[in-house]
C-alpha cells in the first residue's frame, strides 16, 4: 500500500506531498491543464503507484490534460523492465479520458514508456523540454 503524508503547506494553488520513499510531488493548477512536479530519487515501489496519484489528482481538479515533470529525479537505478511496468500501469488505471504529457531528463528518455501506454490507448508524449509538453497539452481536444 502506498502511503503518502500530507505536507501541511500551500501555496499559489498547489498541494506538497511527501512519501515514505525519497519522492514527492506537488500539483499546481493551470488554466488548460494541472502539473505535477515529482523531486526525490527514483523508487520503484513508489514510482509504479504514481500513475494512481495523477489520476487522482487530474479528477480531483476536474482535469483532463496533466503534466507531470519528473525532469529533477534522480533515474539512477530505472530498468528497461520497470520502464515498461510504469508504461502498463499508466494504460491500466487511465480509464477516462486524460492527456498525459511527462517532462523527463533527455539521457533516459527512450520512449519505452511512451510507446507502451500509446500502445494500450493513452494520449501520452513524453518529451525533455517543459514548453513542448505544455503546447502540446494545450494542442490537445
Amino acid at each position: 500500500m502506498l502511503y503518502i503524508e500530507v505536507i501541511h503547506k500551500q501555496m499559489h494553488n498547489s498541494m506538497k506531498f511527501k512519501s515514505t520513499s525519497e519522492s514527492w510531488y506537488t500539483v499546481k493548477s493551470y488554466p488548460d491543464y494541472i502539473s505535477m512536479e515529482i523531486l526525490g530519487v527514483y523508487n520503484a515501489t513508489w514510482f509504479l503507484g504514481l500513475p494512481k496519484l495523477m489520476i487522482l489528482e487530474a479528477k480531483k481538479a476536474r482535469a483532463e490534460k496533466l503534466l507531470v515533470n519528473v525532469k529533477e529525479v534522480d533515474f539512477t537505478n530505472l530498468s528497461t523492465m520497470e520502464r515498461y511496468f510504469i508504461g502498463e500501469e499508466i494504460a491500466n488505471i487511465v480509464s477516462y479520458k486524460l492527456s498525459v504529457a511527462v517532462v523527463a531528463p533527455e539521457e533516459i528518455i527512450t520512449k519505452f514508456i511512451e510507446t507502451v501506454a500509446t500502445n494500450r490507448g493513452i494520449n501520452i508524449l513524453v518529451v525533455s523540454d517543459l514548453e513542448t509538453a505544455a503546447d502540446w497539452l494545450k494542442s490537445q481536444n
